[in-house]
């Protein structure tokens, strides 16, 4: 059997139809996915300096429609002679025809020339193709040709996702004989297998989109002047719709546009008949075109079908794309997500996103949730260091790296080397309150103290001394001098606590009169909070009883004995306890005469 290469951009676009017929005909091959900017290297190496490509035996040949006509012979869906071959010709002809003409208007780069071209596109091109198109099937049983499946068939469905982004909407959704084609298409065992396993990707064109946040109001412009309301549909007489209850005297009035209330009129009317059909699944489309906010009979409709749930999270990907702060679709990927019990593109998602917006919440929130839940922490750390090194001060992003490393592990190790790459970062901007809170944020994990790490103490006060008076330094080192001066006094060695509390009252007068004058009540709060702790901390402690002096030498011996320890090892460990609790010096002793 030949070996099969199929090589293009990461997307279906023209390389789906090829695809298409390989998985039809279980023929394996390797899908090469290039990504863009690697695309200028191996240009020179492709046949007229184009793809898709198709490689049989380590040769490589151009032009989609051509491939697709070899392959479809190669896989019996070309026809039996050369009429036959004419007919299916000319639908695959015409389907190119009308993506040339879309294509015209959709890559204009003239705003206004396009606005002008795509007028004319929506009021006489495609009305003119599609309804010959939808006669031609209709006339060949839900086909292009020859009442059977064909390879125009599979073209058209294989291009159809391309097709829609350039018009911007499902132009094939007032077609129910091309809808016929799709279905018909889809059906077959071997493309299900396909789509099934196959890699989503958004179109690129459509990550560089200027997307607008569109309120969840009742905009019509997502529909084109042919719209047909449902109240003027045959096939919907059959259901009653139900006008919204305000009651009789509503405070505020909603103005629905006609064409929302005839939607939301009629998708009453089948929830309370509680259909679940393609119409209904339908009629959700058009409902969550007009607010994008409400899924769960959408699902319903789903699970009864047994309809194909990729082909769902595709359409989520749109709906996100047009309103990524709308939680409640969100949601609703994530229980696909978990229907599918497949993650695989979500990554994907949330970075095409995330790059638009860096700190959409709902995306960060989904992130994490797909992470956690299928354990995908292998590459996030240099995603983030990616979103570092465009914008230091993303406080989403160091939120997202401490949400990893607690995952990894908090150890001294891995503390030591975060706590680095915090301070370099501080470096750079040194008013940057993310790189501050999570340089914090790593010292007060677990038992961690700021003297534990003496390289960060002399960060801080380095940077002090060259003259930096950033509010987050400024507090860094309260922080830090207030541990020192509690530490002097919990073990009493022989630094002077004064210093350190001297330091503190000096920078609490310095942020609350000068750096962080918003915050003045707060500073003064912190400093009296200090001397009350400082004047609490000089007091002398009461001295133990005998009774518990006597419990705390048995629990020391306990503990010894449970370490199975030799009692030299014990003797070490008494003078480390020596230096750190008064108690025991005193009773070390008493310890040495329970020895064995």
């Amino acid at each position: 059997m030949p070996h099969y290469k199929v090589m293009y951009f990461n997307l279906k676009a023209l390389a789906e139809p090829i695809r298409l017929l390989l998985s039809y005909g279980k023929l394996e091959f390797e899908d090469v996915r290039v990504e863009r900017e690697n695309w200028p290297a191996l240009k020179p190496s492709m046949p007229m300096g184009q793809m898709p490509i198709l490689e049989v035996d380590g040769k490589r040949v151009h032009q989609s429609t051509a491939i697709c006509r070899y392959l479809a012979k190669e896989v019996g869906l070309a026809g039996s002679n050369t009429w036959e071959d004419l007919e299916i010709d000319i639908a695959v002809d015409t389907i190119n025809d009308l993506r040339s003409k879309i294509a015209i208007v959709s890559y204009e780069e003239d705003q206004k020339l396009q606005a002008t071209k795509r007028e004319k596109l929506e009021a006489e091109i495609l009305p003119f193709y599609l309804e010959k198109l939808d006669a031609l099937a209709k006339e060949n049983n839900g086909h292009f040709a020859l009442k059977k499946l064909t390879w125009a068939d599979l073209h058209f469905v294989g291009i159809l996702d391309y097709l829609n982004y350039m018009v911007k909407y499902d132009f094939v959704a007032k077609y129910p004989n091309l809808k016929k084609v799709v279905d018909n298409v889809l059906s077959v065992d071997n493309i299900k297998k396909w789509i099934e396993k196959r890699p989503y990707k958004k179109l690129v064109f459509e990550i560089n989109l200027t997307l607008k946040d569109k309120m969840s109001d009742s905009s019509d412009e997502d529909f084109n002047e042919n719209y047909v309301m449902y109240k003027e549909r045959l096939e919907w007489r059959d259901v009653k719709p139900i006008k919204q209850n305000d009651g009789a005297n509503p405070v505020v009035a909603i103005a629905y546009s006609e064409k929302f209330a005839d939607v939301y009129n009629y998708f009453r009317g089948i929830l309370a008949i509680q259909e679940k059909s393609e119409r209904a699944l339908e009629l959700t489309t058009n409902a969550l075109r007009l607010n994008a906010a409400n899924y769960t009979y959408r699902r319903e409709i789903l699970k009864t079908l047994n309809k194909d749930l990729y082909q769902e999270l595709g359409y989520i990907a749109d709906v996100i794309h047009e309103n990524p702060k709308n939680y409640q679709v969100w949601h609703h990927r994530r229980v696909i997500v978990e229907w599918l019990n497949d993650p695989s593109f979500e990554l994907e998602l949330t970075e095409t996103i995330l790059d638009i917006d860096a700190k959409n919440y709902h995306a960060w929130q989904h992130r994490q949730w797909a992470i956690q839940t299928y354990d995908l922490f292998d590459n996030e750390l240099a995603y983030i260091d990616k979103l570092l090194s465009m914008d230091v001060r993303n406080n989403s992003a160091w939120n997202q790296r401490f949400f990893v490393l607690k995952h990894i592990g908090l150890t001294d190790e891995v503390v030591q080397m975060e706590l680095h790459y915090a301070m370099n970062r501080i470096r750079l901007i040194k008013n940057n309150e993310s790189s501050w809170n999570f340089l914090k944020g790593l010292l007060e994990f677990g038992d961690n103290s700021i003297s534990k790490f003496p390289d960060v103490e002399l960060f801080a006060e380095e940077l002090y001394n060259t003259g930096n008076r950033s509010p987050y330094l400024l507090a860094f080192l309260v922080d830090m001098y207030i541990e020192k001066t509690m530490h002097v006094y919990k073990t009493n060695n022989y630094d002077d606590p004064e210093i350190y509390a001297r330091k503190v009252c000096e920078l609490c007068d310095m942020l609350a009169n000068h750096y962080d004058t918003i915050r003045y009540k707060y500073w003064k709060y912190v400093q009296q909070k200090f001397k009350d702790d400082k004047e609490q901390a000089k007091q002398p402690i009461d001295e133990p009883s005998e009774e518990q002096k006597l419990n705390k030498i048995k629990k020391k011996k306990d503990k010894i004995g449970k370490c199975g320890k030799s009692w030299k090892t014990s003797e070490r460990l008494g003078k480390i306890l020596e230096t750190q609790d008064f108690f025991v010096r005193k009773t070390w002793k008493r310890i040495e005469e329970l020895k064995p």
